[in-house]
Order: C-alpha cells, then structure tokens, then sequence
C-alpha cells in the first residue's frame, strides 16, 4: 500500500498530519491520537511511519488502541488489523514483563496511556477536523 503522507500547516499555525486528503490530528499533550479519518489498514500503517510513540492512545473507527512499544494493540473495541494481547495476558502482565526486563520507563509510559485510555471523556480530547477544507 503506497499511501500520500503530507503534513500540512494550518491557517492558525498548527501543524497536522493527512494521509490521502484525510486529515488525523496529532497527538495532544496528553498523548490521543485521531485516526478516525481513517480505514483500520491505513491506521496501521500511520502508525508504523507518523509520529505516534509507545504508550499514545489511538482512536480509530474500530475501537481504542495503544501504540505498544511498535505495535498498535486494542483496548476497548475488536480489530481485523490491529493487534490484541494474547488469550489470558492482562496489561497488567506487560507492564510487569517490561519492568522485570529493566524498561522501567516504557512500563510508566504504557501505564500512564492505559490509564488516560479509561476516562469517559477521552473521546472530547480529540480534535475535530471535519469543519475544515480540505
């Protein structure tokens, strides 16, 4: 799949990504990524080469995920296209892997976006696009 990866300057000065006209928003301070605009294959594939990094929520039409470590895993929702923990691992059993391994600060990262993924309001958090031209 060869997509169109632009980023793209706005009249008010931010800059965001599109991929194929289709704007996703970036990632805000608190790490929620809007990926709505796009098909789950397309998703998959921003997140592989865009600036999302481990432990950034992801919204997508499919569900919630988390980028972990290089991999976009669901939390909330099912998925054709992106991954899932194994039958019977928890979270809690990555976090405690990545810690024993000595990656203490991916283990906080991951904790810290599993966390923000469980407010009810995470879905106000993204920023709308579909006002603008595009």
């Amino acid at each position: 799949m060869n997509l169109d990866y632009q980023t793209i300057t706005l009249p008010d000065g931010a800059i965001v990504d599109a991929i194929d006209g289709s704007l996703i928003t970036p990632a805000d301070p608190t790490g929620v990524i809007d990926l709505r605009a796009l098909d789950m294959g397309e998703a998959y594939d921003w997140t592989q080469y865009g600036p999302a990094k481990h432990g950034d929520i992801l919204l997508t039409v499919d569900g919630v995920a988390i980028l972990y470590l290089a991999w976009p895993t669901m939390i909330n929702g099912t998925s054709e296209v992106f991954h899932r923990l194994a039958d019977g691992s928890t979270w809690a059993d990555v976090i405690s892997e990545l810690k024993t391994e000595g990656r203490k600060e991916q283990a906080a990262e991951l904790a810290r976006g599993l966390e923000l993924a469980q407010l009810p309001e995470l879905e106000s958090k993204a920023v709308d696009f579909t006002h603008l031209d595009r």
